[in-house]
């Protein structure tokens, strides 16, 4: 991969890598869960990105983009770009191994701590246009009865973030939507991102994270062989899928973002000669209206010098007129003097 042919500005906390890099930053971390899940936190005693969780029955293991935890409390975030259509399943699933992970052999199940799953999404996972889709379980016939297992289910769409009570989750799914810092917590999500975007070290691990990941998931390929299962094929081939579709989607979201750009650019250059042709022809009428008033001006110029000659004219006639009388007189003297 070229790093000159990528464009570091278009990196935002949207996405996987970046988002995984901020969130490791302890207070930011922090921060960000106090902020959007409404809690209080006194300190984490565990951030870890890409943190793989297996399963000890011979079944599908999972990798969490951010897991967290503090004294009493576990949480997962997931930064989902994909749509995949099966979010609510994935989120039972990861509860489930945060679950089974939490407890060792022989431990009582009120050690297990309350538990997270939060996903933060461009999309609407359940089409009801809400910023924030929060999950408890309840009792179907008396919703005042919980059922107190202290896990949570959060889906977080910020394609809708107008529409959030509160304002700093507000400033924040603005900033995840449009980049938009309008708050001290989205200014250090945007501080840290621009940081990393200019780091060698992070560029470095952005253009080899598909080669880590195939890697990884050839390790776990591997171990799955050899403790005799079949399904690890099927789960390789999973999780395969869900790294190309999210590439395809990015991709595809890429080019819709050049493919605006050059629709606006379009639009804007043809306004541009929407604008000339009226100047143009501004132009043209008001030559024309030049033309017509230097005509009028010629013709004005022409008739006052016609009227000048007459003027003249005039003149001489009465100088010949005054002429004749003074003869007349004359002649008219000349006879009474006789």
């Amino acid at each position: 991969m070229n790093e000159n042919l990528i464009d570091w500005e278009k990196i935002t906390i949207t996405n996987n890598l970046m988002f995984c890099s901020v969130m490791q930053d302890e207070e930011i971390c922090k921060e960000f869960l106090e902020t959007m899940l409404q809690i209080k936190i006194d300190r984490l005693s565990y951030v870890k990105a890409e943190d793989s969780i297996s399963n000890d029955f011979l079944g599908r293991g999972i990798r969490l983009d951010v897991h967290v935890k503090d004294s009493d409390r576990e949480f997962d975030l997931e930064m989902q770009m994909t749509d995949t259509k099966d979010l609510p399943l994935r989120a039972r699933f990861y509860h489930s191994l945060l679950d089974a992970d939490a407890l060792d052999k022989g431990q009582r199940y009120d050690m297990l701590k309350e538990s997270f799953v939060i996903f933060i999404c461009p999309f609407d996972v359940f089409g009801k246009e809400l910023p924030v889709y929060s999950f408890d379980r309840i009792c179907l016939e008396e919703a005042s009865v919980t059922l107190g297992d202290r896990s949570h289910t959060i889906f977080f769409n910020f394609k809708a973030w107008e529409k959030a009570n509160d304002h700093e989750i507000k400033n924040v799914l603005k900033y995840f939507q449009n980049g938009t810092v309008d708050s001290v917590l989205t200014g250090k999500i945007n501080s840290l991102v621009t940081q990393n975007r200019y780091k060698r070290e992070w560029r470095e691990n952005f253009m080899t994270y598909e080669q880590d990941m195939i890697v990884r998931e050839q390790v776990w390929y591997n171990n799955g062989l050899e403790a005799g299962i079949e399904k690890g094929a099927a789960a390789q081939k999973a999780e395969d899928e869900k790294i190309i579709q999210e590439k395809e989607q990015e991709l595809q979201q890429r080019d819709a973002a050049l493919q605006q750009k050059m629709s606006e650019l379009q639009q804007n250059t043809t306004v541009l000669q929407e604008k000339l042709v009226e100047l143009q022809q501004k132009t043209s009428e008001l030559q024309q209206r030049d033309e017509v008033i230097h005509k009028r001006t010629t013709e004005l110029q022409e008739k006052e010098t016609e009227l000048q000659q007459k003027s003249r004219e005039l003149q001489q006639k009465d100088d010949e007129i005054a002429k004749m009388a003074e003869e007349m007189n004359r002649l008219k003297a000349m006879i009474e003097s006789k």
